[in-house]
């Protein structure tokens, strides 16, 4: 990852409302399958501003980090400035824009994330991917592209590998499942079977928690707190030369 994504457990987090705190079981749920070997998915969805991706980020975390050793300091210390996740996060646009650049040679899209040891994947924000690159710009041809390479992932996760998925969303799952209707049939079915029944949760009855922040509605959405450290597993590197 790019980026440098911010430690934060579920316990940080304001669990109040009933849909956040429904979503967070779930999480916590699916994450706990995974790392007991039984792939599952999720999925979360909700407008912009009620959380999704703080909780994403908190199930990231949750399966652990690797953390270097603080070499300046005695045996024991960690580096948690510089901790990576040992579950994998993606938003959506880098999944199907870089991930799973399909005008590549076939070879360079292969998925092998169960094999190289990563426990689930999270994927945030389907459905605002963009426009796909090298591809007609024609609403049709992109929406189909896009569908291909969401069979990519759907494919390898429910079917051939049998790899846990964490997916977050601003489409509706209910009363018209634009989801589904963004993903088509193929990649649908697919979902369901990594989804255990329960494991879709709605998030569009919770406020905007970047209102909430500037004060302009009653207190109720998800917030995090300052991250504290050395507060979920680790795994040290065993070769402290590679620090």
């Amino acid at each position: 990852m790019s980026l440098r994504i911010p430690i934060i457990r579920f316990s940080d987090l304001d669990l109040s409302h009933p849909q956040v705190r429904t979503a967070a079981d779930v999480l916590l749920r699916t994450v706990a399958a995974n790392l007991a070997g039984d792939a599952t998915g999720c999925v979360i969805s909700g407008p912009h501003g009620t959380g999704k991706t703080t909780l994403a980020y908190a199930a990231m975390w949750r399966a652990g980090a690797y953390v270097p050793w603080k070499l300046s300091e005695e045996d024991g210390e960690f580096d948690w400035d510089r901790a990576a996740p040992i579950a994998q996060f993606m938003t959506a646009q880098d999944l199907i824009i870089r991930t799973l650049d399909t005008t590549r040679p076939e070879t360079a899209v292969n998925i092998d994330w169960k094999e190289r040891g990563i426990p689930y994947t999270i994927v945030d924000d389907v459905g605002r991917e963009g426009i796909i690159p090298y591809i007609s710009t024609n609403d049709r041809t992109q929406l189909e592209e896009m569908r291909h390479r969401y069979w990519l992932l759907l494919d390898y996760c429910a079917e051939r590998a049998r790899h846990g998925l964490i997916i977050t969303t601003n489409l509706a799952l209910t009363p018209t499942n634009e989801l589904a209707a963004m993903l088509g049939d193929a990649n649908w079915s697919r979902l369901l079977k990594l989804c255990p029944i329960g494991n879709m949760v709605s998030l569009h009855d919770v406020p905007d928690r970047r209102i909430i922040i500037g004060g302009r509605q009653p207190d109720g959405a998800i917030t995090a707190k300052p991250a504290s450290k050395a507060r979920f597993p680790a795994q040290a590197p065993r070769d402290r030369a590679e620090t």
